[in-house]
């Protein structure tokens, strides 16, 4: 292009004009609709007038609309003998195509939320308001933004958990950063809002901390090693053993108190228990009831609270490598099957007492019959305490 016509379409009156043209070319992909310039200056009014040769004449401080078809019209047609693409290229560089570029930016986005789509875990029905919940948010973002959806269906895939650290749990499912399910991450809170959907509540943030720490117990998780603990009652140690951990132990069941331990001490002192049996309920209130109808001569009683979290699986643990029988009685719900089920999964884990799991029925109804069990040693015909 000749020099004097790019600095004929350079000047300063013109610029406004072809600033707006250019920024409506690129949205339409093309010459097509119109500008409207508002409140024009003399020399814009007077530029416009010798540029399109309208009918009426611009005027100072009045609007001006126009075409662009016609604007590309008339610049092929005036001495110029230039396209508006070609004058909009030799001002400012080269053109966008803005609805190429939308077009393209869709078609990256559905592809991204058909990767979503696809994952195992979408599938789940309880996860269908999540999902929509997630699709609102990120749905419209870029595939980047949906793909914490995909690393958020990654980690739901890992629970729920037979007691893991969240940072475990994020350097394993997140791309190897132990903070990515921090509750200040964006990650964190869209899978604590699925963790709420498959309780069959609202997705959502959990609101304070503290509901943030026991959403994540539920599924096998503890959120710190302070708040995470374990009730228990009549734990015994190995008569070796020797330390914090094992004096608190034998205090407590001596004296026929219950004691709740943190995973930071369980894991500074991994316990070494002694006995034959160790009874595993659901509920504080079985605990409760042993300790003061029992006390000190309760056999060894551990409560899982719900979810068997890290704490308690650590005390598991040390029960299976003591060899201990393992118990497990809890409420005859679906909730309360899937945390038998966990815990049967251990080596010398029986059921304590057989129930249906649909019946609906608590713990606390089979109040008399468990206290019998503890007290006797005896379970329906079996001897379990010399």
């Amino acid at each position: 292009m000749r020099t004097e016509t790019v600095a004929y379409l350079s000047r300063p009156p013109l610029r406004r004009l072809l600033f707006a043209a250019r920024e409506r070319f690129e949205r339409n992909g093309g010459p097509y609709g119109r500008l409207v310039l508002t409140s024009l200056s003399p020399d814009e009014a007077h530029a416009f007038n010798g540029l399109l040769a309208p009918q009426k004449p611009y005027l100072p401080g009045r609007d001006a609309q126009i075409k662009l078809p016609r604007l590309d019209a008339q610049l092929r047609s005036s001495r110029l003998a230039v396209t508006l693409e070609e004058a909009l290229v030799a001002v400012d560089g080269p053109l966008g195509n803005r609805r190429a570029e939308r077009a393209a930016a869709a078609a990256a986005r559905d592809a991204a939320w058909a990767r979503v789509l696809a994952h195992p875990q979408a599938r789940r029905p309880e996860l269908a308001g999540w999902l929509e919940h997630a699709r609102k948010r990120f749905g419209g973002a870029s595939p980047e933004r949906t793909a914490l959806v995909l690393q958020a269906l990654d980690v739901l895939t890992a629970l729920p958990a037979e007691g893991q650290p969240l940072a475990a749990l994020a350097a394993s499912r997140a791309g190897g950063d132990a903070h990515a399910l921090d509750r200040t991450r964006p990650l964190g809170r869209i899978v604590a809002a699925a963790l709420f959907a498959l309780e069959g509540a609202t997705p959502r943030e959990p609101s304070s901390a503290d509901e943030w720490r026991a959403l994540w117990a539920r599924v096998g998780i503890s959120c710190d090693e302070l708040s995470c603990t374990v009730l228990t009652l009549g734990l015994r140690p190995h008569r070796l053993s020797r330390g914090y951990l094992a004096g608190r132990l034998r205090a407590a069941a001596r004296a026929g108190r219950p004691l709740v331990l943190t995973l930071a001490e369980l894991r500074a002192e991994p316990p070494r228990l002694a006995g034959d049996v160790l009874f595993v309920c659901e509920n504080p209130s079985i605990v409760a009831a042993a300790a003061e109808t029992l006390r000190s001569r309760c056999p060894p009683l551990l409560c899982t609270g719900g979810w068997p979290n890290t704490a308690v699986a650590m005390v598991l643990d040390a029960a299976e490598n003591a060899a201990l029988e393992i118990l497990v009685h809890a409420d005859s719900d679906h909730a309360g099957a899937a945390i038998a089920g966990l815990v049967l999964r251990r080596t010398g884990a029986k059921p304590w007492r057989v129930v249906d799991p649909g019946a609906g029925v608590h713990e606390e109804s089979l109040l008399d019959e468990l206290l019998e069990d503890l007290g006797s040693g005896w379970v329906g015909q079996r001897r379990l305490v010399a």
